[in-house]
């Protein structure tokens, strides 16, 4: 993940190896971020301590595979909600997963079988 100040030099000012995977979705919410990515995890980030390590790091359901194999799924989608106290996580196994931020936990799980995937979600307020 690379971030750059638009108003600033033309190379980042920010360079961090976050995932294994490709990023699939970037959340911000004042000095933190989270990225949703296809290695199965979503990981937050303090972009004013210039570290590159992770404050948390949320690992995806494990899914079911053919022939009773799995593995873990993908995570699709990431979103504060707009108070920043909870992470709203899609992947590809069907459901959202909801993370306190502020008891370092998972709140729950919603299960949606009609829905394959989660592609993105937003709050409506």
């Amino acid at each position: 993940m690379h971030l750059w100040n638009i108003q600033g030099s033309k190379a980042p000012v920010l360079s961090i190896a976050a995932h294994k995977q490709g990023i699939t979705a970037i959340a911000l919410h004042g000095a933190m971020a989270a990225t949703a990515s296809l290695d199965g995890t979503v990981r937050e980030w303090d972009l004013r301590s210039n570290t590159g390590t992770p404050t948390t790091t949320i690992q995806a359901p494990m899914q079911r595979g053919s022939a009773g194999r799995g593995g873990r799924a993908q995570m699709r989608c990431v979103l504060y909600d707009p108070e920043g106290t909870t992470l709203v996580c899609g992947s590809s196994y069907p459901g959202l997963m909801l993370y306190s931020r502020v008891a370092g936990k998972p709140l729950s799980a919603v299960t949606i079988d009609a829905i394959p995937q989660v592609g993105g979600a937003m709050f409506q307020g």
